[in-house]
């Protein structure tokens, strides 16, 4: 007989744990884009600046490259979740307070009204969720991709060794024996071949 096994699996477990991997790995990548658009807008305005200038514009630009770094810090690193989450609330008020009017002409401020607009929308999202799952958003979307790829190679590697011993749909099942709940009386499946169908519930007695 050749050994086939019968794949069952239930899309109402599925679409969840798509859905929520999903959500993670977005959220990460809205972490990482933050973090690049602080760390190109900071250098940028810092190789701008002129040598030896300690004005407002220089500062601004050291301050956004040190929240993009501090935001990628528990990623590349092993700084904790709370140095990005200081790093989002720190964006949050350096955007809304520091840097509340973009300088430049008209035209020039609502040219960079949208990025920073946007940034704010991010950074407040991704506040809101290092909040509540207590963990830095991509250093957990890594951790679950990893985790996820380790545990199908487990997957793979139990399937190989058990599923071609294992019965397959249609073949009589392996004859066992068991005690009943108080132990005194020993009962084989065997013996309700042809009788009556069997069902075996798994629980605990106290």
């Amino acid at each position: 007989m050749q050994p086939e096994y019968e794949s069952v699996f239930d899309i109402s477990t599925i679409v969840p744990m798509v859905l929520a991997l999903g959500i993670h790995v977005a959220i990460a990548a809205i972490e990482v884009a933050l973090a690049i658009y602080l760390l190109i807008s900071g250098g940028h305005g810092l190789l701008s600046s002129m040598p030896g200038s300690a004005g407002k514009p220089r500062r601004n630009a050291a301050v956004r490259t040190l929240l993009g770094v501090m935001l990628l810090l528990p990623t590349i690193g092993r700084a904790p979740w709370l140095v990005s989450s200081v790093a989002c609330i720190g964006t949050l008020a350096f955007l809304t307070f520091v840097e509340r009017q973009p300088s430049g002409s008209p035209r020039g401020r609502a040219s960079r009204r949208w990025p920073r607009r946007s940034a704010l929308a991010a950074t407040g999202l991704l506040a809101m969720f290092m909040v509540w799952e207590q963990a830095d958003a991509a250093r957990l979307a890594r951790d679950l991709m990893a985790n996820a790829d380790q545990w199908d190679s487990h997957e793979i590697a139990w399937q190989n060794s058990n599923d071609l011993r294992s019965p397959k749909v249609g073949d009589l099942a392996p004859d066992f024996e068991l005690q009943d709940a108080d132990g005194n009386t020993t009962v084989r499946l065997s013996s309700f071949r042809g009788e009556r169908p069997v069902a075996l519930v798994f629980g605990s007695y106290t």
